[in-house]
């Protein structure tokens, strides 16, 4: 919960995280649902990403909001795999 308090994700989503991040470490034991925490994590981040574009916190997602990396600010297509 700490790591979630760091990174700005809402106390009302902290389960989700905890639980997707579980999801997301087992995937080597089970892709599927490692795969699934993957993605219910992507679009958390994606909508974190938005809104702290718009209404900036204390919060390490509103640095990266407001980061540029190589002239680009981070975006969903940075953030998938591959």
């Amino acid at each position: 919960m700490v790591i979630a308090e760091m990174i700005g994700v809402p106390e009302e989503r902290h389960q989700d995280f905890h639980r997707w991040a579980v999801e997301l470490i087992s995937i080597q034991i089970d892709p599927a649902r490692g795969l699934a925490g993957s993605q219910n994590l992507r679009t958390l981040f994606a909508g974190l990403l938005e809104q702290r574009r718009v209404e900036p916190r204390d919060d390490l997602v509103s640095v990266l909001a407001a980061a540029e990396f190589e002239g680009e600010s981070p975006s969903m297509p940075l953030l998938r795999p591959g």
